[in-house]
């Protein structure tokens, strides 16, 4: 009798389509606002680059201005309120908070398109996969280009599968914008052909592809003319380099005796193991269950669900060549969202509870996301601490050029000191004292590090303990730096009073590495 009650009263509340998609964004919101670190600064390379050029075309200098210019300019509106003292940790608050706000719209654009697939209540559990998970959830709070390229790609899609063939056109718009903002839109375009070609004939197909094209490149010119204005290799031909290494300032370079064969092997296997990533804590429970009815009662809408999936996947391979980062594949997590709710509402025909069922789901999800973030945000406030003490040693004592680790508590440390910073040609920064360089390929050995040493001529190298994905070599150096004659130590923590961080600082000479 009681669970009758609960049931009938929670149908009243599901029933209500906005009252229960507030209910689920203020679960998001709860989750984002928990875990963000307001204190800190970003910790995230591409956020303060995003950053930084958000602040200078908030002040009307498009110095920096590229194809991927979209973030950064939405950003700068919101930056335009501040004034010409603000540090760079309110900039950073801001551009979290416009991150967050942005995956919270999100939420009745994934729900709209879950009801093309299943009913209005299960919809509803797509929009909670969705806004719980956790992965999405700490990308927001980065503040870089995932959550509105999401966004605007899922606009995309869901133009594309109305009935209304009118709505294509804005398919393609989208897509444009999307490719704008990360080189992955380049899937929504494959996929709008390969719609047109299943929707149209004839002259009707001819007429929608090419307008659709001409629609596409022209939201999406930047990708043109910005490489060609600056004698650079057109963005497309840089995307897809899997079998040649394109220039010296690539961001992929060979191993010794690799071929093509290892590097791909190598880039499924990194994108096999990121899917599963992604599918962490609770996706992986119920994607493959979601997949198994879908292809068991499959029809035009689900064949394009799968299709986007499997070019988001082929796309993805010569990706992972130049960048090993599961973000690379977030733009099928709403979609393996949408995939687990067709599961779900299959389960939830066998329940007499089905809202019950629904709610106590949510809650499940909820906790799952809460304890998954949890562990991940166990931030060491002392380390982190002791991390800008060092990094206010290196603004403080050293002149020339620099590379190597602390590199965004650095390159903040020159913020602070000096806002007229500017991104150097390596992806570093740079300012009056100061060139910071980030080199655009992993350093994966001595060879590499010598390359990346002598092209910039750098000074001093930082060296900490903790394993470096883009600084492979570091581990040996830090442990084994006597072995490495062109490296003279001029500075170690284990000789201060520092009680967590382990930091080496190397001069280099010039004369020994040649």
């Amino acid at each position: 009798m009681i669970i009758n009650s609960i049931e009938k009263g929670l149908e009243g509340i599901i029933e209500r389509k906005i009252l229960a998609l507030v209910l689920v964004a203020i679960l998001g919101i709860g989750l984002r606002v928990y875990f963000m670190p307001w204190e800190h600064h970003t910790n995230s390379p591409d956020a303060f680059i995003f950053m930084n050029e958000a602040i200078n075309y908030s002040k009307g200098n498009f110095e920096q201005f590229n194809v991927r210019f979209i973030w950064p300019m939405f950003l700068s509106i919101f930056f335009q309120f501040l004034d010409n003292n603000s540090n760079l940790m309110t900039y950073t608050t801001i551009m979290r908070i416009v991150s967050i706000s942005v995956s919270i719209i999100t939420i009745p654009i994934i729900y709209v398109i879950a009801k093309k697939f299943i009913s209005h209540k299960w919809a509803i559990i797509c929009a909670a996969i969705f806004t719980l998970e956790a992965n999405l959830i700490e990308n927001s709070i980065f503040g870089i280009t995932e959550t509105i390229f999401i966004s605007i790609g899922l606009l995309s899609f869901y133009f594309a599968i109305q009935k209304n063939e009118k709505l294509i056109p804005l398919s393609f718009l989208f897509a444009g914008v999307a490719f704008d903002i990360r080189l992955n839109g380049i899937v929504l375009l494959i996929f709008l052909l390969i719609v047109c070609a299943t929707k149209f004939s004839g002259k009707k197909l001819i007429k929608n592809v090419i307008l659709g094209i001409i629609i596409f490149i022209a939201i999406s010119i930047p990708h043109i003319i910005i490489p060609l204005d600056n004698n650079e290799i057109p963005y497309l031909r840089h995307f897809f380099s899997v079998s040649t290494v394109i220039d010296e300032n690539t961001a992929f370079t060979w191993k010794e005796n690799s071929n093509s064969n290892n590097v791909l092997l190598n880039a499924l296997q990194d994108e096999f193991f990121h899917i599963f990533r992604i599918s962490v804590p609770y996706l992986a429970l119920f994607v493959p269950f979601g997949i198994i009815i879908s292809l068991r009662e499959i029809d035009w809408k689900r064949k394009m669900l799968f299709l986007t999936i499997i070019i988001s996947l082929i796309v993805a391979i010569p990706q992972y060549t130049i960048s090993i980062e599961y973000r690379n594949l977030f733009f099928i997590v709403p979609f393996f969202a949408i995939l687990s709710g067709i599961g779900i509402e299959e389960l939830g025909k066998h329940t007499n509870f089905k809202n019950l069922f629904l709610v106590l789901l949510i809650a499940g999800l909820l906790l799952l996301s809460f304890n998954f973030l949890r562990e991940r945000y166990d931030i060491d406030q002392e380390l982190l601490q002791e991390r800008f003490d060092v990094s206010k040693y290196v603004t403080n004592n050293l002149y020339g050029n620099i590379s190597g680790d602390l590199k965004i508590q650095v390159w903040t440390q020159m913020g602070n000191e000096n806002y007229k910073i500017k991104q150097n040609d390596s992806g570093g920064f740079s300012n009056e004292k100061i060139n910071f360089y980030s080199p655009e390929f992993r350093v994966e050995n001595l060879e590499d590090l010598k390359k990346h040493l002598k092209q910039n001529q750098i000074n001093f190298l930082i060296v900490d303990n903790i394993e470096d994905n883009h600084f492979p070599i570091f581990n040996k150096i830090f442990y084994k730096n006597n072995e490495y004659s062109f490296l003279e130590k001029i500075y170690d923590t284990d000789m201060e009073k520092y009680k967590k961080i382990r930091v080496k600082i190397f001069e280099i000479d010039h004369e020994k590495l040649e």
